[in-house]
């Protein structure tokens, strides 16, 4: 990873968490942390009684730099923006280690911006990329979220539903209109809902038997499902949701009473659940307005052959339980013929397919939605092909003007500034000899281990007795790996295999199992679940921990080594620039600031 990227971004909070804070972590990898842009003073908020249980008020002043001010509430809500893991403790000695760390991030910034030094061509483009999401941000805010106003009467009807649990079932569907055209014939009683079930919701990647879901409590559903499902009567269908990238039927089979928890306990999680509702159509609203000046026209045809080809795209397995998000990333691959399909035009631009599988493989994972249906598709076009809209309609409306959303550009450019000042004041000064990193090579040999691995086949079957045969085939000498291809050409929701391989130090429900209690040949059987099924495990190859050789670990080090004098240079940079500011700090503060996550204010 770019060291530069990394001490720049380090900086904008390293405050301790108020449980679980650890220090930062000393090692080959350890990076130095500079100071970063300044970030635009936020308004302090209100504590209802924290000042008179000793803490700061939220806009006491900790420090000031020249004209720069470091509030309360900007330590506590940078503390809570960092990684936990580099964190000084919640002790004084973190405290103040932060403090300064906030200091020296604003001498930085002030610094830069006096430097002299400009953006290359390539950093302005960024910076102008950056400019508009800032906008795009910014309109959002201010149409969507703003816009939101949730009532003590809308917190107290909902409340009512956490004092009964539903007994609910569910039908998953690949689309809307398959959706709405089902629910009219439930209610019209022209088909069963085991029929419905059967013929639909496999299809849309659901595996369970019938779509049950079992008594739930209000608590352990959030957003529009929540509100729908508890909203119900017994016997009752919901109207279509669209959660995530499945379209649902909900029904009520029955519901009884059971004790509700405190509204106080609840309260956010309701108000977050009916804003939540709130900012569908608000959204929807806002892309017609973006739609109706760019004057778009959708070429159905292309769109409509797109996602039939994402539609063909393996389905994964849906927890019968929950509505899950897919995170996976698979895409279908085209042709160069096919990619330069028009999918929309505007009055003086298209997107072609070529340009939206771009823009969309762009998004992590993680965050795009999974293309079911062209539902998905179009909200996935209209965020690339609207985009230019969306500018014009931010700038119409003076987002660009707004205190915020200027802070906030000016804050980018100032920390691009910072990352030009830290590679001509520190790094371009750095020389790293070779016998300095055998020298560190050999100090910190002990640290220079490698994970270790197991590979290992899981394998699914309908029955004990099915799973047993397995096992004892595999023992027999059967290739697991054999046995995985033939299972993956059966197919179908119950016949599930893979090839898999985890490292010591990764989540795995099964890490236990397969590092203490198998070793490489042998199997295990683990179940039933909820569906009745049973999971074999086996372990293909242990890797064992090692000590790594020099050569492969010889980045790491020069890394390591560079960081080190990286570090050096930086704080006799700060030291001589420190004394150019007028600088007024209280550390003796530090310990009556009330670290609670601003987020739960």
């Amino acid at each position: 990873m770019n060291l530069l990227r990394i001490l720049v971004m380090a900086c904008v909070c390293l405050c301790g968490a108020v449980d679980g804070a650890t220090a930062p972590k000393s090692g080959p990898a350890a990076k130095p942390r500079p100071a970063k842009a300044a970030a635009a003073t936020v308004a302090p908020r209100s504590q209802a009684g924290a000042e008179s249980a000793g803490y700061l008020p939220e806009s006491a002043a900790l420090a000031r730099l020249d004209v720069r001010v470091i509030m309360a509430y900007d330590s506590r809500k940078r503390c809570f923006a960092s990684d936990a893991e580099t964190r000084p403790s919640t002790d004084r000695d973190g405290r103040l280690e932060f403090l300064n760390h906030l200091i020296d991030k604003e001498v930085m910034g002030l610094t830069a911006l006096s430097s002299g030094l400009s953006l290359s061509p390539d950093e302005q483009q960024q910076l102008r990329e950056d400019t508009e999401t800032a906008l795009q941000n910014g309109l959002y805010q201010r149409l969507i979220t703003d816009s939101i106003t949730v009532t003590e009467q809308e917190i107290q009807e909902v409340y009512r539903q956490y004092g009964y649990e539903q007994r609910l079932q569910r039908i998953v569907f690949r689309d809307r209109s398959t959706a709405e055209r089902v629910r009219r014939d439930l209610i019209a009683r022209r088909i069963r809902w085991e029929e419905a079930f059967r013929r639909y919701s496999p299809a849309a990647g659901d595996t369970s038997r019938d779509g049950e879901l079992g008594w739930m409590k209000r608590n352990s559903v959030s957003g529009v499902i929540a509100l729908t499902a508890f909203a119900l009567e017994p016997g009752r269908i919901s109207d279509v949701i669209h959660d995530a990238d499945a379209y649902l039927l909900l029904r009520c089979v029955d519901r009884r009473p059971v004790d509700a928890a405190p509204l106080v306990a609840v309260r956010r999680s309701i108000a977050m659940d009916l804003r939540t509702a709130k900012q569908a159509p608000r959204v929807q609203r806002m892309f017609d307005l973006a739609r109706a000046s760019a004057a778009v026209v959708y070429d159905t045809p292309n769109i409509g052959w797109a996602v039939s080809r994402f539609l063909a795209m393996p389905v994964p397995r849906l927890d019968p339980n929950t509505v899950t998000i897919d995170m996976t990333s698979k895409v279908p691959s085209f042709s160069p013929a096919d990619t330069g399909r028009v999918l929309a035009r505007t009055r003086d631009r298209r997107l072609t397919l070529g340009q939206f599988i771009a823009g969309y493989t762009a998004v992590s994972p993680a965050l795009r939605r999974r293309i079911r249906g062209v539902d998905s598709f179009l909200f996935m076009l209209d965020a690339m092909v609207l985009k230019p809209e969306m500018i014009k309609l931010a700038l119409a409306r003076g987002i660009d003007k707004d205190p915020d959303t200027a802070a906030l550009i000016e804050k980018r450019r100032e920390e691009k500034l910072v990352e030009h000042l830290f590679e001509d004041s520190v790094l371009s000064r750095i020389s790293v000899k070779p016998e300095e990193r055998r020298e560190y090579y050999r100090k910190h040999e002990h640290e220079f281990m490698s994970v270790p691995r197991v590979r290992y086949a899981q394998m699914l079957r309908r029955s004990a007795g099915a799973a047993d045969s397995l096992i004892a085939r595999l023992k027999a000498g059967a290739s697991a790996e054999a046995i995985v291809r033939a299972d993956s050409l059966i197919g179908g929701p119950h016949i599930v295999a893979s090839i898999r391989e985890v490292s010591g130090n990764e989540p795995n429900e099964y890490k236990t199992i397969l590092f203490d209690e198998l070793k490489p040949g042998q199997s295990t059987r683990l179940g039933p679940d909820s569906q009745g099924s049973y999971l074999v495990l086996h372990v293909l190859s242990h890797q064992d921990e090692r000590q790594l050789a020099y050569e492969e670990v010889a980045s790491i080090v020069a890394e390591s080594v560079q960081n080190i004098h990286a570090e050096e240079l930086l704080n006799q940079f700060l030291a001589r620039h420190r004394r150019e500011h007028r600088i007024e700090s209280h550390p003796d503060w530090v310990m009556r600031i009330r670290l609670i996550n601003p987020v739960f204010d």
